[in-house]
C-alpha cells in the first residue's frame, strides 16, 4: 500500500537538472521552483530473487532492486525560484532529472530524486492553479533515489 505523505504547511522544492542522458550530475542545472505541497504519495517496490539452495523445501525471496515513484500536486499560484516562471511548471519538462525535496511543516525535509514521468495541469474558476506530477524513481542515472 502507499505511504502518504501530507504535512501543515508543507512545501515542495524541484530543482530541475536537465533531460534525461544517464548522467543527471554531470547537466547544467536549469533552476529552483519553491511551491505549496497540496499533496504528496510515494509508491516503492521491490523487485526479489529466489536465492533458495537446490534440495530447498521452501523459497527464499531476496530484495535485490526497487524503484517506485512519487506523486506530487502543487499549487503553481505565487511560485518562487530561478527557474524560468511560466506556467505551467513542469510542462515541457517531461523526461528531465529532477531533485523534489519535501519540508512537511515542522518535520525534517526529505529529498527524492528521479525523472517526471507524466504531468497534467487543473486550472479552474474560483481555484488555485494547480499540477500533478509523477515522478520515477531508480532511473538510469540515479544511484540512490531518496536522500534522509
Amino acid at each position: 500500500m502507499p505511504a502518504k505523505i501530507i504535512g501543515e504547511d508543507c512545501d515542495v522544492l524541484v530543482t530541475f537538472k536537465g533531460a534525461q542522458d544517464g548522467s543527471p550530475d554531470a547537466g547544467v542545472v536549469f533552476g529552483s521552483v519553491k511551491m505549496f505541497l497540496r499533496s504528496a504519495k510515494l509508491n516503492i517496490t521491490w523487485a526479489t530473487a529466489d536465492v533458495a539452495a537446490i534440495g530447498d523445501a521452501t523459497q527464499k525471496m531476496q530484495k535485490v532492486k526497487s524503484s517506485g515513484t512519487l506523486e506530487i500536486e502543487v499549487v503553481t499560484n505565487g511560485v518562487t525560484g530561478t527557474a524560468p516562471q511560466t506556467m505551467p511548471i513542469f510542462q515541457g519538462k517531461d523526461g528531465f532529472y529532477v531533485d523534489v525535496t519535501i519540508a512537511p511543516g515542522t518535520l525534517t525535509s526529505k529529498v527524492y530524486s528521479g525523472v517526471i514521468y507524466n504531468y497534467s495541469f487543473s486550472v479552474s474558476s474560483g481555484e488555485a492553479v494547480t499540477e500533478n506530477v509523477t515522478i520515477t524513481l531508480g532511473t538510469n542515472g540515479i544511484d540512490a533515489y531518496f536522500v534522509a
